[in-house]
């Protein structure tokens, strides 16, 4: 394997509330999880859009060595996520101002170098359908998918709410592995048993690996028809946005370029994961 890896979607501008407290800061997935590539060792490359007025928020990125490619439009993706005091699963979400969809156009040429591709969508329209179509046809990589943002309804006044995806099969036929939260699940899947809704989807769109975030309670892992419970190290206090990024980040590096199996990959995930939500973003730069 030659290490290397994409990351698709949005970077974004981001308020995050926790209790009293509020900072401003990059995110998307394209920000956390090319961080959290970078740190375990992989090259990590990011195809994304903003306004050209933020160009300069990608700098931090550039330092630590991510090869960038971005494209521009009228707006940078922005969220504000605020955040429960006392549980740090349950986060209240607004998406003011969206970005312009990823088309074909904007896939460079030097992704066919790489590996493994994730898709990270932050709203619906993030990464158009055509694009991951696009993908499949022409490049002979791993695809994987945060489900996250083409789930996600947002109206006029940059409110989020999960909605069942109707033409989810033009996208799912397409992935290796895919990536939700439990919530994300139940909708996807229409399912509240979140392990029936995980066959279902796999054996209907044939996706042989599925990984389920379930916050401080762990991970579920679909792999061929077996299920794995893997626990959360230990109970968790901090900031949690870009936890779900972080995971699936370290999981591919751990199952695609470390061989590790499902459960180990999991557990190493995991272990990543807390480890940022304790002592903050700046512990992936060092």
């Amino acid at each position: 394997m030659k290490n290397n890896l994409a990351v698709i979607g949005s970077i974004t501008k981001d308020l995050i509330r926790i209790g009293e407290k509020s900072k401003r800061c990059i995110g998307g997935t394209v920000y956390y999880s090319s961080l959290t590539l970078v740190k375990l060792g992989a090259k990590a490359t990011i195809i994304t859009k903003l306004a050209k007025a933020d160009e300069h928020i990608l700098e931090e990125l550039r330092r630590v060595g991510v090869s960038i490619f971005s494209s521009y439009c009228r707006y940078t993706t922005s969220c504000e996520n605020i955040y429960n005091q006392t549980d740090i699963n349950k986060r209240v979400q607004f998406i003011p101002y969206l970005s312009d969809p990823i088309t074909p156009s904007d896939i460079p040429d030097k992704i066919a170098t790489c590996d493994i591709i994730h898709l990270g969508p932050i709203h619906k329209k993030d990464i158009a359908i055509e694009t991951v179509s696009y993908l499949e046809r022409n490049l002979d990589s791993v695809l994987s998918l945060d489900i996250q943002g083409y789930l996600r309804e947002v109206d006029s006044d940059g409110n989020v709410q999960l909605r069942p995806w109707r033409n989810k099969g033009e996208v799912l036929g397409a992935i290796d592995v895919l990536k939700a939260n439990q919530e994300e699940m139940v909708t996807l899947s229409e399912s509240n048993n979140i392990q029936y809704g995980m066959r279902s989807i796999a054996r209907e769109y044939d996706i042989s690996e599925i990984i389920v975030t379930c916050g401080s309670k762990g991970s579920m892992i679909y792999l061929d028809g077996t299920i794995f419970n893997v626990p959360c190290p230990r109970a968790l206090v901090g900031d949690a946005t870009g936890s779900g990024d972080i995971f699936i980040s370290s999981y591919l590096v751990a199952r695609f370029k470390d061989k590790k199996d499902p459960l180990a990959a999991a557990k190493y995930a995991s272990k990543i994961t807390s480890k940022k939500i304790e002592r903050g973003v700046t512990w992936l730069m060092c």
